[in-house]
């Protein structure tokens, strides 16, 4: 048996022996292979969903891998997991997830989820992705408050969706003051997620001393998003928005939403972006119409002819 996946199969609780659940000796399946994810995720009772979430993270940073390597697997994963989670279940999926992961993998995780969570691509009105936004966010400064540096995480939490909206800085702040709790320093985490919005994660570096890992995907999108905000005296849309005719994901509007908005038409395959797809290294599910065809493969080379 793999040594990731010896997991004590019992608890004991008030001096009985009660039997762990099952979905906790496939953790370390799903963590050395995203593919897993959607069939195991199936098992996990919606209940336990999101500490299957916090498991799975905390089971990929065990792992003996180079950084970036890691980094590689956890944004995979992040995509992964959203995509298998329950619909109702989804923001508490999202909150799981900045709570749980490494300090140095926040960067490279809103680089991922940014372009996944883009409101345009995924055909949303302001007022319908500033509701999800609000959900989310509030769930997950419960989940972060818990965890090791809850404002850096916050900001990163926050930032992913004033990238994807985008928001204005003040429409960033108004979302920040509706959900966070007093114990947040408030103009703090607007200011950090501020910079990380554009791209750049030094203030969150500054302010946990962890040095962002980036993967080569997150990287890349890292490095255009900068020099698109050195170019632009606003913050661009990011990442080519696409709209999508695809009816599928409607439902999950009313669980993803703070006031709990009726399922209607938004023409997204799976909110908040995240599917299932052939490739799981894939992180845009939807073709972007302006990158070019890959030329079509020379038949091989036969010699002269005569």
């Amino acid at each position: 048996m793999n040594q990731i996946n010896k997991i004590l199969p019992l608890l004991f609780v008030s001096g009985a022996l009660l039997a762990a659940p099952a979905w906790q000796q496939q953790v370390g399946t799903v963590a050395q292979d995203a593919a897993q994810t959607a069939a195991i995720a199936k098992t996990v009772p919606p209940a336990d969903y999101a500490a299957f979430v916090a498991e799975v993270v905390k089971a990929v940073d065990a792992l003996p891998l180079a950084p970036e390597a890691k980094v590689a697997r956890q944004t995979q994963l992040a995509r992964q997991l959203i995509a298998a989670s329950p619909s109702a279940r989804k923001a508490d999926t999202v909150a799981a997830i900045y709570a749980a992961v490494p300090i140095s993998s926040l960067a490279a995780i809103n680089e991922t989820l940014a372009r996944a969570f883009d409101r345009q691509r995924n055909n949303l009105t302001e007022a319908q992705f500033q509701a999800i936004a609000a959900n989310i966010l509030k769930r997950t400064a419960d989940a972060v408050s818990k965890a090791e540096f809850p404002v850096a995480r916050m900001s990163a939490a926050l930032a992913v969706f004033q990238a994807a909206g985008p928001l204005t800085s003040d429409q960033a702040s108004k979302l920040a003051d509706d959900v966070l709790p007093s114990t947040f320093n408030k103009p703090l985490v607007v200011e950090v997620a501020n910079e990380a919005a554009k791209g750049n994660y030094n203030p969150l570096q500054d302010m946990t001393d962890a040095k962002m890992v980036f993967d080569s995907a997150s990287r890349s999108a890292n490095d255009a998003r900068k020099a698109d905000n050195q170019l632009l005296a606003t913050p661009p849309v990011i990442f080519n928005p696409v709209k999508t005719d695809s009816a599928q994901g409607q439902e999950l509007l009313g669980a993803l939403s703070a006031q709990a908005l009726p399922p209607v038409g938004v023409g997204m395959n799976d909110l908040p972006g995240l599917t299932t797809v052939d490739d799981p290294q894939t992180i845009n599910p939807r073709p972007d119409p302006d990158t070019p065809e890959a030329p079509p493969t020379p038949p091989p080379y036969q010699g002269q002819t005569h």
